[in-house]
């Protein structure tokens, strides 16, 4: 992600004392991009989970998470993330898992964590986002 896009803006930033979520969104509200870094712990995920539930009631959007920066998660993280489905308003939940072996660990969750879509590549990243900021126009 280009940090001069005028198209996405940072609205929050959770830390933790080894990781952290930075939250984006665009001008519509209709995407919450999430970049995550470092451990992700269950601590973190409680609060990113928390920020996302109120995020926007008013009308459907997507909630995009970047791990191409997470050195490693809580085990546990799939159960808790589980309760996205929960969110009448989260219209598609949408991974940037450009690590091989991360999407192999998402086997094993997929019944309990479910993932709309998972993007494998920067290329895939970057024209989900493009697609995004020409429907800003």
């Amino acid at each position: 992600m280009k940090k001069s896009n005028p198209n996405l803006f940072k609205i929050k930033e959770i830390n933790a004392p080894l990781g952290s979520v930075s939250l984006y969104t665009n001008t519509k509200k209709d995407l919450l991009y999430a970049k995550a870094s470092g451990y992700i712990n269950l601590g973190l995920v409680k609060k990113d989970l928390s920020f996302v539930q109120s995020f926007d009631t008013t009308h459907p959007w997507t909630y995009l998470v970047d791990t191409s920066k997470v050195k490693s998660a809580h085990p546990l993280n799939p159960f808790y993330l589980a309760q996205l489905k929960n969110n009448k308003f989260l219209k598609t939940f949408i991974v940037f898992m450009p690590s091989a072996f991360v999407r192999l660990m998402n086997q094993l969750y997929k019944n309990v964590n479910r993932i709309d879509l998972i993007l494998k590549t920067e290329k895939e990243l970057n024209k989900f986002l493009n697609e995004y900021y020409l429907n800003e126009n």
